[in-house]
């Protein structure tokens, strides 16, 4: 279940990402730590 919400997230993410330029990038990766913590979160 986690997996797939992560995958989830990431198709969303990396469905925003082309063409975003340097901005994008770092809200990519604003949204990678938000999976990473809300999966820790779960986790636990």
């Amino acid at each position: 279940m986690r997996a797939e919400i992560a995958v989830a997230l990431l198709e969303a993410v990396a469905g925003m990402r082309p063409g975003g330029g340097p901005l994008k990038g770092l809200v990519f990766w604003l949204y990678v730590g938000i999976a990473h913590l809300l999966l820790v979160r779960v986790r636990d």
